[in-house]
């Protein structure tokens, strides 16, 4: 966890979960589980998380809750992107609903931040939308059907008090405590390493409400053929927004290193600048059909 990193298409990471499990190939490459392994002596943060084998350290399989870093990102002041659970996925089968929803309560309100989280368990990721939106109680002295964002944040109090924490002034973080759900400055993404987890992961992205729907193709273990995301087609449909994938971390190897072009899809698909939020003067559109020459392919 820390207000800074190294990920080219990210500001800062926060984990409020530590350890994973593996789900498909592109797992085996996965950078978290050798970081992970490093500080996972006695008494240290991944303590049994992760275990040396002849092809290197693995994941056990066991995740653990950080209920003391749930507020971290409220505590930050200048607006970063927030990489979420960059050494765990929030979505893995282990963490319980509720405390995915606590980690939506604090992201909601911490809404000067960008925050995005990605996973290869889009199924799960689903699911605990489906949950969520069921979860609407009306109030019990106005009868008015509680907000969902509200719902989260009652989960996340619910944490702040169990660890003895203070619990954050909603109304003041938040002072419209958001009609929008899922929370406009959240993120939902899946990772692709090949067409089989992409034709698995991707569809189901598309099924999950999000504010901004994103890719991240790496590592890229085979061709991916993305053609059918990026054709021109209508804004909206019926009145609403339509569907889409709306941003793309590719790596490219160039000689003897691996560098990000960042894409944001649509009907300009032009590449997105550093800031991630507009695009940098004099790139361009994107016209090369193969962007990832010389390490497979992904077509676009």
């Amino acid at each position: 966890m820390g207000d800074k990193s190294g990920i080219e298409w990210t500001d800062a990471t926060w984990n409020p979960i530590r350890g994973c499990s593996i789900v498909s190939s592109g797992c085996r490459s996965c950078y978290a589980m050798k970081q992970a392994h490093r500080f996972s002596g006695k008494g240290q943060p991944y303590e049994g998380l992760t275990k040396l084998t002849k092809g290197g350290p693995v994941w056990t399989g066991k995740v653990r809750l950080v209920p003391e870093a749930l507020d971290q990102p409220l505590r930050w002041r200048k607006p970063r992107r927030v990489f979420v659970n960059s050494m765990s996925d929030l979505f893995h089968e282990d963490v319980p609903f509720t405390f995915i929803a606590a980690v939506f309560g604090v992201m909601g309100c911490a809404c000067d931040h960008t925050f995005q989280v990605l996973t290869k368990r889009p199924q799960r990721m689903k699911e605990f939308m489906d949950w969520i939106n069921i979860q609407q109680p009306l109030h019990p002295e106005s009868g008015v059907e509680i907000l969902t964002q509200d719902i989260a944040c009652d989960h996340a109090d619910e944490v702040f008090i169990s660890q003895g924490m203070p619990v954050w002034d909603r109304e003041r973080l938040l002072p419209s405590v958001s009609s929008s759900w899922p929370p406009p400055n959240v993120w939902l993404g899946v990772s692709v390493e090949d067409q089989p987890t992409a034709d698995e992961r991707i569809p189901l992205l598309l099924q999950t409400p999000a504010a901004v729907r994103f890719l991240s193709v790496e590592p890229l273990l085979g061709p991916v053929d993305l053609t059918s995301l990026a054709q021109p087609g209508p804004k909206f449909i019926n009145g609403r927004p339509a569907i889409t994938i709306d941003a793309l971390y590719c790596p490219v190897r160039v000689g003897a290193n691996n560098v990000h072009r960042n894409y944001r899809l649509g009907n300009h698909r032009r590449r997105i600048g550093p800031a991630g939020t507009a695009d940098a003067p004099g790139l361009g559109a994107v016209t090369a059909r193969s962007v990832c020459r010389g390490w497979s392919s992904i077509f676009l």
